[in-house]
């Protein structure tokens, strides 16, 4: 694997016999975990585009608007 590149992609697939009490109470969780990272990546995309678009505007400032 040398001289290959690296890309990080994983797919984890989890087998787990529940009863229907115990699915109920999974599903809660995975729902509160995914709307919580959910928010995270969010934000972090927002945060991401903000410093972009200030990287951007600041790349394309003109020599003469300068003091």
């Amino acid at each position: 694997m040398t001289g290959t590149e690296r890309k990080s992609a994983c797919t984890v697939r989890v087998t787990v016999k529940l009863r229907p009490d115990e699915y109920d109470e999974l599903f809660r969780h995975v729902c509160e975990i995914g709307s919580t990272m959910s928010a995270f990546f969010r934000e972090s995309a927002a945060r991401a585009m903000k410093e972009k678009h200030l990287d951007v505007a600041l790349s394309h400032t003109s020599p003469s608007c300068e003091a």
